[in-house]
């Protein structure tokens, strides 16, 4: 009789196949001179992300930094054991980082942010230029400190 770690394990592992893989598709692959994953899995001559052994910060295309966890495999997802199991569904999660203190904010990781997160949450869209500009608005800066 397994005992219940092993079916937790087991029940993990079945779950990151099913739902934290990725799997190239018409839908990630772009084309600018050659077929690249938008997702950053690869190209049509090379597939996958660089395994990793340790963690890593890492600058992504977006120009922010974000922790990259330990990768045992070309085409996993970053995620969370316990949100899958939750979950039962893809739940790939970043964590961005910020080099600037709360007092001191940097406009342009705001911005990195922002680009990052509606380009995420928008499936490719660009950020509006209205926001862009707020940001860039020294008047909403000097107002913000105001806010808290």
């Amino acid at each position: 009789m397994k005992n219940i770690q092993d079916t937790f394990l087991e029940n993990y592992l079945l779950l990151c196949n099913r739902f934290n893989t990725h799997r190239c598709s018409d839908y990630c692959m772009t084309t600018d001179k050659r077929k690249e994953c938008r997702m950053g899995f690869g190209s049509e001559n090379e597939s996958g992300k660089q395994l990793r052994q340790y963690p890593d910060i890492i600058k992504d295309k977006n120009m922010c930094l974000r922790l990259e966890m330990k990768r045992v495999h070309p085409f996993l997802v970053q995620h969370s054991k316990f949100h899958t199991q939750g979950w039962r569904a893809n739940g790939d999660m970043s964590l961005i980082l910020s080099t600037s203190g709360p007092d001191n904010l940097s406009v342009e990781e705001i911005l990195a942010v922002e680009k990052y997160t509606s380009v995420y949450y928008c499936k490719g869209n660009q950020s509006t230029e209205s926001l862009t500009n707020l940001f860039h608005d020294k008047y909403f800066f000097n107002c913000s400190k105001f806010l808290q």
